[in-house]
C-alpha cells in the first residue's frame, strides 16, 4: 500500500494568527489552535502550550515514521526467514520467530490504519 496523503517534507510552522501548524511546501496539513488563556490559569495554559508543541512535532514526523515502520516491517520479513532456519538448528532460540511474527502483526495494523 502507498501513502496517498500530502507528499514532501512536513515541517512545523506558526500561522498568521500565531497558531501552530504543520505544512509542506505550500499546503497546511494540520492546525493546532492555541489554548485559551484565562487569567487565573497560567500553569494550565503553559502545559497546554507544551502539549500543542508536542502534538505538532509528532504530526510533522508522521510521513517519516510511516516510512521507517514500512522499512522495518520489510526487514522483519527477511529476518523472520533466517530465524526460522536458525530455530531448527538451535532449540535455545525457539519462539523467536513467533516474537517477530507478533512484531510484524503490530506493525501491519498501524501501517494499515495510516494508509486506509
Amino acid at each position: 500500500m502507498e501513502f496517498k496523503g500530502t507528499k514532501g517534507k512536513w515541517e512545523c510552522i506558526f500561522t498568521k494568527s500565531n497558531n501552530r501548524a504543520v505544512r509542506n511546501r505550500g499546503n497546511i496539513i494540520a492546525t493546532i489552535y492555541r489554548p485559551i488563556k484565562y487569567n487565573d490559569k497560567q500553569l494550565r495554559y503553559e502545559e497546554e502550550l507544551q502539549v500543542s508543541k508536542c502534538n505538532q512535532k509528532i504530526i510533522s514526523a508522521a510521513p517519516e515514521l510511516l516510512n521507517a515502520l514500512q522499512k522495518t516491517d520489510n526487514d522483519l520479513g527477511i529476518l523472520s526467514i533466517q530465524v526460522r532456519y536458525l530455530e531448527e538448528l538451535n532449540p535455545r532460540i525457539q519462539g523467536l520467530s513467533n516474537l517477530i511474527k507478533n512484531w510484524k502483526d503490530r506493525n501491519k495494523k498501524v501501517i494499515k490504519k495510516a494508509l486506509i
